[in-house]
């Protein structure tokens, strides 16, 4: 039941009861209580009886209390008094029952069950870092205070982060998602089988096929990061917006907090897929040029999945978002080197913003340089060396690295300026 689940579980269950019996009101733990959008009542569920007492409306004997509090909520105003020779034992507005709560509100004991006392004592909101605070009106001398109540900043990151793993695991981690990229991965091990050994990069047109699948493998586990990436903030658009008005933390608190979320989230699959195509397709077996071709690997995932989240960020429609991400997807795939080499000048430019151009470029260098015979008599100008920007891996690296940081950086920009209430 729920009330075991809240005790042995440890859980906090919030539950809107619609008149329930006597034995099911006493598993209640906390009652708030609320009429004509006033609050009547907030502590602890056996209280209450007592407490409306006090303040001159006593439950009649036997009856059940939530029935009670019903009609107290109602507009039920105790005993019948005489108004202008009418009797009337009615206070739709609540004007009678708010004022004796105004005389005499409920307060408890415990240092720990401030609420009401603490929520009488807010101000208005203070916005700092994209947080909407809550001052304090006046502190233990009686003077104003300047005091910013709330959760300290690192337990908001913490919070959020666990909240986030807990639901996107089962989105990352579905059969479906699970089984494209593992079929993905079984199926380039079969056609480029061993296609890495040495006796096959003998050829120009071994080292093409080599030059294929490391472009296949860059594109096809950047597009799975960035189209699962696009629908993370249109599908929380509502609950980030709700939250974010109630002031219950900043921004740049949820923007961190779902970064530490996806590092593991967006690391084993491409880790393993990578794993299982290296193995099987026979690249470069060299302890050096497996963590490179790793570390190529997860910078652009995280390079595709920040662009995800920037255009669900800057969007925030999941249709929108989709187009969008459609038309640079394939925009980046064009420009990357591989389907197109001859550009036009007037269009070579997008060339240097496409992250698969820089991941591809890093892998040749890791994988293919000095492996491929050197060409004879100017016969192969247009190989595939020929077609690579940088011959230092650390530069496409430092390229990769800045556009990954340029990217994380306009994802918070858009949610905080974009993530807002209309």
């Amino acid at each position: 039941t729920l009330h075991d689940l809240a005790q042995a579980g440890n859980r906090t269950i919030v539950t809107t009861i619609h008149q329930p019996s006597s034995r099911i009101y006493q598993m209640l733990d906390k009652l708030l209580l609320m009429g004509q959008g006033h609050l009547l009542f907030y502590g602890d569920a056996s209280a209450a009886t007592d407490y409306f007492a006090t303040i001159g409306y006593t439950m009649p004997y036997g009856m059940n209390p939530a029935d009670y509090f019903l009609d107290v909520a109602s507009g039920w105003s105790g005993e019948p008094q005489e108004e202008a020779g009418n009797l009337n034992a009615t206070d739709p507005e609540l004007k009678a029952l708010l004022a004796a709560i105004a005389e005499k509100p409920y307060s408890r004991q415990s240092s720990r069950q401030r609420d009401i006392e603490l929520a009488s004592s807010y101000a208005s909101t203070k916005e700092v870092f994209g947080h909407k605070w809550r001052s304090v009106k006046q502190g233990e001398d009686g003077q104003e205070g300047g005091e910013l109540l709330g959760p300290r900043y690192h337990t908001q990151v913490y919070v959020i982060c666990i909240r986030s793993l807990k639901e996107r695991r089962f989105e990352r981690f579905s059969s479906d998602s699970l089984f494209t990229v593992f079929f993905m991965a079984i199926l380039c091990g079969i056609l480029w089988f061993q296609a890495g050994v040495g006796a096959s990069l003998a050829t120009y047109v071994g080292a093409g096929d080599v030059a294929a699948l490391l472009f296949f493998l860059v594109t096809f586990l950047s597009f799975n990061i960035l189209f699962s990436s696009i629908f993370t903030f249109p599908n929380e658009k509502n609950m980030l917006l709700k939250e974010r008005e109630a002031g219950m933390y900043p921004i740049s608190a949820f923007f961190f907090g779902r970064t530490m979320a996806d590092i593991p989230l967006d690391t084993l699959i491409p880790v393993t897929v990578t794993t299982i195509i290296y193995v099987m397709t026979g690249l470069k077996p060299t302890v050096d040029a497996f963590l490179l071709t790793m570390m190529v690997v997860l910078i652009t995932c995280f390079t595709a999945g920040s662009l995800g989240l920037l255009i669900g960020a800057a969007f925030l429609n999941l249709k929108r978002a989709q187009s969008v991400a459609t038309i640079l997807m394939l925009t980046i795939m064009l420009t990357g080197g591989f389907f197109v080499r001859d550009i036009p000048v007037w269009l070579s430019w997008i060339s240097y913003l496409s992250y698969i151009q820089y991941a591809w470029d890093a892998l040749i260098n890791i994988h293919l340089k000095g492996r491929v015979p050197e060409c004879q008599d100017n016969a192969c100008d247009d190989s595939l060396l020929a077609q690579v920007r940088y011959d230092d891996v650390g530069v496409q690296f430092g390229i990769l690295m800045l556009m990954l940081t340029v990217l994380r950086f306009a994802v918070y920009l858009s949610l905080r300026f974009g993530a807002k209430s209309r």
